[in-house]
């Protein structure tokens, strides 16, 4: 789940775990009125437990556990990406990620994934992967720099 405020009112991202590829979006314009379902985002078929969150002023952003990742514009629902992380690796287990936005830098992606130790069966190891976007600019997915 995810929870921000985005041009004054309050939004909500939740996914079920009987439905882990459905995110629902609701929205909150008052302290005084109650939560108003805002819409539904189907995620990309992925493997893991997606993570949620939102990004920069007025987008949603959404990961699945094996590197897939989504951003739409709230506003209009358009895709601003849509993308798998080119880095895979056997014994690889991706967490989490979010937009990374900096002046000067353009856009890019932090993932946060868990690797097996060398040698130890049991124990992992964390991994922070930054990566810059191309921006997509036709139908075809953005891919990662």
């Amino acid at each position: 789940a995810a929870v921000a405020e985005l041009a004054g009112r309050l939004h909500a991202a939740l996914v079920h775990e009987a439905e882990p590829h459905l995110v629902a979006l609701f929205v909150k314009e008052d302290e005084a009125e109650p939560w108003t379902p805002m819409g539904e985002v189907r995620l990309p078929s992925g493997h893991g437990k997606p993570t949620v969150a939102f990004a920069g002023a007025s987008d949603f952003f959404a990961a699945t556990g094996d590197g897939q990742v989504l951003r739409r514009r709230l506003s209009d629902g358009a895709t601003l990406l849509s993308a798998r992380h080119a880095v895979r690796e056997d014994g690889a287990s991706w967490q989490a990620a979010c937009p990374v936005e900096h002046p000067g830098l353009g856009s890019s992606l932090a993932h946060l994934r868990l690797r097996r130790a060398e040698g130890a069966a049991h124990a992992w190891q964390p991994e922070i992967s930054i990566a810059g976007v191309a921006p997509k600019t036709s139908e075809r997915a953005a891919v990662f720099a």
